[in-house]
């Protein structure tokens, strides 16, 4: 049986301690809003991390300025299968800079009608194995975490 939570990442910029806090997922535009809930332990914690990592353009982090991607900046209109074949690679290059994560698999599928990318990312850590899916448009990313 397996537990899947919403996640939220959260609006740095608006939120004075993020840290520990368990989230549910929206994001509009730059505006990734926290939705306070419990404190996040084990797998949740290092979820969560993995979203913000993917949800922060590069550079941006002052104290860590070769990390971090902006998945919403990926998609293009007219994306090529070899476009979306590179993605992969860049997501799981990005996730392995956490020292948390042991390995990992990202897959990526692009729906051209909807302008949708969806990732999905098989995670292995010392808290255990989970699954991240993110739906990324331009403006939006919504993620779940499945865990075991």
């Amino acid at each position: 049986m397996s537990n899947t939570t919403y996640l939220q990442p959260p609006n740095i910029l608006n939120a004075p301690n993020i840290f520990g806090v368990c989230m549910a997922i929206s994001s509009v535009g730059t505006a990734i809003d926290i939705v306070p809930g419990v404190l996040a332990t084990g797998i949740a914690v290092l979820a969560q991390a993995l979203i913000i990592r993917q949800v922060t353009p590069l550079g941006s982090a002052l104290d860590a300025p070769n990390d971090g991607i902006d998945v919403r900046t990926l998609i293009k209109a007219g994306m090529t299968q070899a476009q979306v074949s590179q993605i992969p690679g860049t997501i799981r290059n990005q996730l392995l800079r956490d020292q948390r994560v042991k390995a990992c698999t990202v897959d990526a599928v692009f729906d051209q009608v909807h302008g949708i990318l969806t990732l999905t990312e098989s995670i292995s850590s010392a808290a255990g194995p989970f699954t991240l899916t993110l739906q990324v448009s331009q403006v939006t990313v919504t993620a779940i975490l499945n865990s075991q």
